[in-house]
């Protein structure tokens, strides 16, 4: 089980693609409603997203020492994150790629199977 700062629990499934995106998602969901709380009854500000950010990596660390626990009892957990982070970090590049090349068609369209 993963928790988060805001008390919510992300509990742990066998399917690791489906426990991970819920984390994502709540992540995301998470560090919007802090910076938005943050933030009542103040003028807009232009480190939105700085501050933004900023929540995204300290849940992040918050998570990563929780998955460290985790990992202890399954290690199959390590093995995926590690998996994941190359693959991410090939997207990422993919997407660069296509920024320098304009390639005219998407590599990856909504429809694509990443898997």
């Amino acid at each position: 089980m993963i928790k988060l700062k805001s008390g919510l629990t992300i509990e742990q499934e066998k399917n690791l693609d489906t426990f991970f995106q819920k984390i994502f998602d709540a992540i995301i969901a998470d560090s919007k409603s802090i910076v938005n709380d943050s933030l009542k009854g103040s003028e807009p500000n232009e480190n939105l997203n700085e501050l933004y950010l900023q929540e995204i990596m300290n849940t992040c660390i918050t998570i990563t020492h929780q998955l460290f626990e985790m990992q202890k009892e399954s290690p199959e957990i390590s093995k995926f994150i590690i998996s994941g982070f190359i693959f991410n970090g090939i997207l990422m590049s993919i997407q660069n790629e296509k920024i320098k090349l304009k390639l005219e068609e998407p590599i990856l369209t909504e429809k694509s199977t990443i898997h």
